[in-house]
């Protein structure tokens, strides 16, 4: 299983890389990043097995993660992937528009905790949703 992190912060992607080595390696999950949401679709399309769940930040250069999502959405790529909006912002705007678009099963404010990595896993990498 796969678990794909698509964030242009790099220390959050070390930080997040850090916490859940260790819960995702019990998990037999791998974890992939991208700071570079353009060059994420590219990777995406060599990811095999593709991700079960894409992490995705909101607020980023060159292609923000609302563009993403809808390049995403006109793609050939899986549609049936859980794509959670990871992100610091607290807009309820951006959560609303969150839950306005099929694609996204979750919202959730940085940072991430094992906690909700393991339920996250649980609930879309391993079919109990």
């Amino acid at each position: 299983m796969n678990v794909f992190f698509i964030d242009n912060d790099h220390a959050m992607n070390r930080y997040h890389e850090i916490i859940l080595a260790e819960t995702a390696g019990r998990q037999n999950v791998s974890l992939s990043f991208s700071d570079n949401p353009i060059q994420a679709l590219k990777l995406l399309g060599d990811e095999d097995p593709f991700p079960c769940v894409i992490f995705l930040d909101i607020n980023m250069p060159l292609m923000d993660g609302w563009e993403f999502l809808e390049t995403y959405g006109q793609s050939d790529f899986p549609q049936d992937v859980a794509i959670v909006i990871l992100t610091t912002s607290r807009n309820p705007e951006y959560k609303e528009r969150a839950d306005q678009i099929d694609l996204v099963a979750a919202y959730k404010t940085k940072p991430m905790d094992v906690g909700y990595f393991e339920e996250i896993v649980g609930t879309y990498c391993r079919g109990e949703r």
